[in-house]
C-alpha cells in the first residue's frame, strides 16, 4: 500500500487507510473505524498547518511591534527634554520677573504661554506612559481572545480551527453527477460554484467569493467562504435551493454533523419517526433540524 519513495506523511497514511477499506474482506466496522483514524489524521493536519501559520505571523509582525516600541521610546525620551526645558524657562521668566518689576506685561504673557506649554508637555507624558498598557497591536491581533487564552498555542490553534470550519459549507456530490470526482478539472468546478453564487448575489447580500474549493474521491465538497456572513446567507433555505439547482440539482448542501451517545432516551423512543426527533429537539431546547439523523 505504501510507496517507498513517499515518506508517511498524513496526507500518504489516509491515502493508505483509504486503499485498505476497498479490500475484499473487510467488514463494515472496521471501514468506518479506519475512516475515524483518517479524520484523525486529517484534523491532526490541519492542527499543524494552524501552528505553522501562527508562527509565520508572529514572526511578521514582531519587528513591527518592535519598531513601535522603539519609537514610543523615542517619544518618551523627547517628551522628558521637553519638560526639562519648559522647567528652564520659567526660572529664567521668574528671574526676569525679579529683576525687572516694572515690566509686568511680558513676564506675564510668558508665563501664560510657559503654563499652556507645560499643561501640554505633561498630557504628551501621560498619554506616552499609558501606551504600553493600552496592549497597543498585540490588542488588535488577539481581538476575541482574553489575555489567558492568548498566552496558550493550543487554544489559539483550536480558535482558528473554528474560526476556518465556520466558513465552510459542505455539499454532497452524487457519483453519475458532470461534477463528481474524475469528471471535471478542479479549475472547472471552482468556476462551476463561482456561475452558481452569482445566482443568488443580490443587493445587500454578503460578499459571496470563495476562499478555498476541496473536493473528496467520494464526492464531498467543501468550500471555504471568507465570512461567516456569507455562509449564513448560503444557508438560507431560499438561497440555498436556488445555489443547488444551477451548480447540480441532484447535490445536497450538509451540516456539519457531530456523532453523541444520548443517555436515558425513553423506551418509547423510535428513530425512525421523524416526530420523535421533533419532540426531543423541542424538550432540550435544540435548534429545529439539529439531529440530523438517529
Amino acid at each position: 500500500m505504501a510507496i517507498s519513495s513517499k515518506p508517511f506523511s498524513t496526507n500518504n497514511l489516509s491515502d493508505i487507510l483509504f486503499h485498505v477499506t476497498q479490500m475484499p474482506g473487510v467488514t463494515l466496522p472496521v471501514q468506518l473505524a479506519i475512516r475515524s483514524v483518517a479524520f484523525l489524521l486529517k484534523e491532526a493536519a490541519e492542527n499543524e498547518m494552524a501552528d505553522k501559520v501562527a508562527k509565520l505571523i508572529l514572526t511578521a509582525v514582531s519587528p513591527q511591534i518592535a519598531k513601535i516600541q522603539d519609537t514610543s521610546e523615542s517619544i518618551s525620551s523627547t517628551a522628558l527634554h521637553l519638560n526639562i526645558a519648559a522647567t528652564k524657562l520659567q526660572d529664567i521668566a521668574k528671574a526676569t520677573t525679579e529683576e525687572s518689576p516694572d515690566s509686568t506685561n511680558k513676564p506675564s504673557s510668558i508665563n501664560s504661554q510657559l503654563e499652556k506649554m507645560q499643561e501640554a508637555v505633561t498630557s504628551l507624558g501621560t498619554q506616552i506612559r499609558d501606551l504600553p498598557m493600552q496592549g497597543g497591536y498585540k490588542a488588535a491581533l488577539m481581538t476575541g481572545l482574553n489575555e489567558d487564552s492568548s498566552k496558550n498555542p493550543q487554544l489559539v490553534q483550536r480558535a482558528t480551527r473554528n474560526a476556518i470550519k465556520a466558513r465552510q459549507i459542505l455539499i454532497d456530490i452524487p457519483t453519475d453527477s458532470p461534477l463528481a470526482p474524475g469528471k471535471v478539472s478542479h479549475a472547472q468546478l471552482t468556476e462551476k460554484i463561482k456561475q452558481a453564487l452569482a445566482t443568488i448575489t443580490k443587493e445587500g447580500a454578503p460578499d459571496l467569493e470563495t476562499r478555498a474549493v476541496t473536493q473528496f474521491r467520494n464526492g464531498g465538497t467543501v468550500i471555504e467562504m471568507f465570512t461567516t456572513q456569507a455562509v449564513t446567507f448560503l444557508k438560507d433555505q431560499h438561497n440555498k435551493t436556488t445555489f443547488l439547482q444551477a451548480l447540480d440539482p441532484g447535490a445536497i448542501l450538509k451540516d456539519r454533523a457531530y456523532t453523541v451517545i444520548i443517555q436515558f432516551v425513553p423506551l418509547t423512543f423510535d428513530p425512525s419517526k421523524p416526530e420523535h426527533i421533533c419532540n426531543l429537539e423541542k424538550e432540550n431546547e435544540w435548534e429545529e433540524n439539529s439531529v440530523t439523523t438517529a
